[in-house]
């Protein structure tokens, strides 16, 4: 249910509620609401439901390789506090808070904000499902608070304190007693504003304003972000950071205690009233402001576009926007909008990031400087490296290295003037990583969506915070019934926005994600580690049909198969010519295509399978990815007979893609990593031109363009 809260703002004296004169009636209401949904209750739903308690422990079950991070159940906090703290306990429940405000209207000045809580026990394809995600408030506009969030906060605060001391039971779907559960907020993940607000951090513009470390910005000239020798940065105390919020708490003083919090670096947040919360460790930097509505953005509109010194004219805009127009890019990735031309505006943050991973070096080529577009290779390469669904340490030290790189190179290049204080937490993202895991686990992504959610409601102006959250409720409970098939179609007309908006991408399991892994990885020349047999992680996605294959397909197979499953010469394989053939297929939650389907943009793929003239590859290493265009998929049927006497034949079922691979270029290191030119020919046919659809690496995305009046074909993942 939603609560009603008055508060007041400012001092004791505040005025609280505005009179309203209707003909000879005065009415008195408040100037400010807040409408606060209830934690507790919004738990009680959710355990209400079938299965949704057998999903939450589901992480308990999960065995990954050390060093091997899919989600934040790999992360150091998630394993400190599953091991010796409260997670250690089946009954308890561990959330993620963000805080954000947005323009509830395209042409409305004010701004709202939002408190949303996620469920992190919860798988990740369950986690960010609407009828999951609980909105804790809205908070009112038409602009943000200037210094703290402690009112909002408050109530929140109060629940999660009573969570924690176990004084609510809970009714569990197919249990026959209510039991304590233990609730602790154990992520913060927001942008810089709004960290700042709510975790008692001063503003980026004070002297000492990062959250995790006590590095002084201010100089002579005013404040200097500059300076990359992370060993000099004094880290941030939890602690010591409770102890100096409190001190500014008691002084009694306005400007005394502005003095002081400057001094200290803290200020009082509710948030520190949390017994068991850190303060630094648990706010950590999100990938999606600090890199890609970051820097991304800074270096196109700050940097590259410079009044004083631009480095891209319009002729180079016209012809940027034409690289990024010839490139084929899976379905997924989307798009880059025909707004190149006109600097860039009104990216999103999805577009800010398919610009920089994927076309931007690319379309670059030859407008920068060298040096300046090295300098942004390094920007690009971390952002690779570290944004991987699977990540290792390796990636995580590798993309760290490259961030450090480039902000040490951008410093070179623009001067300290141009460095900013997104660029100075690059140097702590590596923490928030080891911390709690890949990207995905913790970025803002989901909550930008449901922000788009929220901001699609048609209101008529008045009292606009309640009405976002009785909508928001009303979605998240229809979509939480269950109907009657034969019902479904007719009563979701009522609730047409229901079904169309507040689409959130999800990931594929993190078993699959590791079991594909090991395919993908496994090495050419020892295939018959791993089991290349249809298993769960394969489904095919499109209409399946009969289909045949000639002779010099089944001789070409025969040497795949010996390598899957490491056969000798002397082992009789049995292969008929029929096959079932189909279109698309997705491996885990990734849709692959081919030439023959709707989705001929996914049909453009990496994978370390094939040598040279059509032959398998000969190397052992996993890292030379090659490009190629799957022709068609099909699942094909095989017995291998026995040599022993006493045994019986095997039989066997694989998923194949028929692929026409690039032929490699001389030059195929000119344009940089990851960028890579390749012959606008396929090679010769043989056995490489089948693969084992689990050794599928990625998508890549890839476009004609010349190098030295010869058409080539560049690729990059």
């Amino acid at each position: 249910m939603c609560h009603i809260f008055c508060f007041k703002l400012g001092p004791c004296d505040e005025i609280l509620l505005k009179t309203v004169c209707t003909g000879s009636k005065t009415f008195l209401y408040p100037r400010m609401v807040y409408p606060y949904n209830s934690v507790t209750k919004s738990l009680q739903v959710f355990l209400s439901r079938p299965g949704f308690w057998d999903r939450c422990q589901e992480w308990r079950k999960q065995i990954f390789p050390d060093g091997v991070k899919t989600d934040i159940y790999q992360g150091n906090v998630w394993k400190e506090l599953s091991s010796t703290g409260f997670l250690s306990h089946i009954n308890s429940l561990a959330v993620m808070l963000n805080v954000d405000w947005f323009r509830p209207h395209k042409h409305s000045p004010g701004s709202v904000g939002v408190l949303y809580l996620v469920l992190l026990n919860l798988p990740r394809h369950e986690r960010y499902k609407l009828e999951n995600i609980i909105v804790v408030g809205i908070l009112p506009g038409p602009s943000e608070p200037k210094l703290t969030a402690n009112t909002f906060l408050e109530p929140l605060v109060r629940e999660l304190q009573t969570l924690w001391a176990c004084k609510e039971r809970f009714s569990i779907y197919g249990s026959l007693f209510k039991r304590p559960i233990k609730v602790g907020l154990v992520c913060v993940s927001s942008d810089i504003p709004a960290t700042r607000k709510i975790g008692g951090f001063l503003g980026h513009m004070a002297s000492q304003g990062c959250s995790r470390c006590k590095k002084h910005f201010n100089s002579r000239d005013g404040l200097d972000f500059s300076g990359f020798d992370r060993e000099n940065w004094q880290p941030r105390n939890s602690s010591e950071h409770k102890h100096s919020a409190k001190q500014t708490l008691e002084e009694t003083s306005p400007t005394a205690q502005q003095k002081l919090c400057s001094e200290l670096g803290a200020r009082y947040s509710v948030l520190q009233e949390l017994e068991y919360f850190d303060c630094i460790r648990y706010f950590v930097v999100d990938p999606m402001h600090n890199l890609y509505l970051g820097t991304a953005k800074h270096m196109m509109k700050n940097v590259w576009l410079n009044e004083k010194n631009a480095f891209i004219s319009d002729e180079d805009f016209q012809r940027i926007q034409e690289l990024v127009d010839s490139m084929t890019v899976p379905q997924d990735i989307g798009r880059i909008p025909g707004k190149i031309s006109c600097s860039f505006s009104g990216f999103t943050a999805d577009q800010w990031k398919n610009w920089t991973t994927v076309y931007s070096l690319f379309a670059l080529k030859g407008v920068l400087p060298d040096k300046h577009l090295e300098c942004w290779r390094y920007f690009v390469l971390a952002c690779k490296s570290l944004g991987k669904r699977v990540l290792t340490v390796d990636n995580i030290e590798l993309g760290d290295r490259y961030l450090m790189e480039f902000c040490k190179a951008f410093e070179e290049l623009y001067g300290k003037d141009l460095v900013t204080p997104n660029m100075h937490l690059h140097g702590h993202l590596k923490e928030c990583l080891l911390d709690y895991g890949p990207f995905h686990a913790f970025w803002c992504f989901s909550f930008e969506r449901f922000n788009g959610i929220l901001g699609s409601y048609h209101t008529n102006n008045r009292s606009i915070e309640i009405q976002l959250m009785r909508r928001f409720l009303m979605q998240a409970k229809v979509k939480d019934l269950k109907y009657p098939d034969m019902y479904l179609d007719s009563f979701m007309e009522f609730f047409g926005d229901c079904q169309s908006s507040g689409s959130v991408k999800v990931t594929q399991d993190p078993l699959e994600q590791l079991s594909l892994q090991e395919h993908r990885e496994a090495p050419v020349k020892d295939l018959s580690c791993c089991d290349w047999t249809a298993n769960g992680c394969v489904y095919p996605a499109s209409a399946i049909k009969d289909g045949t294959l000639d002779s010099d397909d089944l001789h070409a197979l025969k040497s795949v198969y010996r390598e899957l499953l490491g056969l000798d010469e002397r082992s009789s394989i049995e292969m008929p010519f029929t096959v079932s053939e189909f279109k698309a297929i997705k491996l885990g939650s990734v849709l692959y295509g081919s030439s023959q389907s709707q989705t001929t943009r996914n049909s453009f793929i990496l994978a370390n399978w094939a040598g040279t003239e059509g032959s398998l590859a000969a190397f052992t290493g996993c890292d030379d990815l090659r490009p190629g265009q799957i022709l068609t998929f099909f699942r094909h049927r095989i017995k291998v007979k026995s040599t022993l006497s006493n045994s019986s034949d095997q039989r066997y079922e694989f998923f194949i893609a028929q692929v026409n691979w690039y032929s490699e270029h001389p030059e195929r290191y000119a344009y940089g990593i990851p960028v890579e030119i390749w012959c606008n020919t396929f090679d010769v046919f043989g056995p490489a031109c089948f693969i084992s659809v689990q050794r599928i690496k990625a998508h890549c995305a890839c476009g004609e363009t010349i190098h030295k009046k010869e058409t080539v074909i560049a690729v990059t993942s």
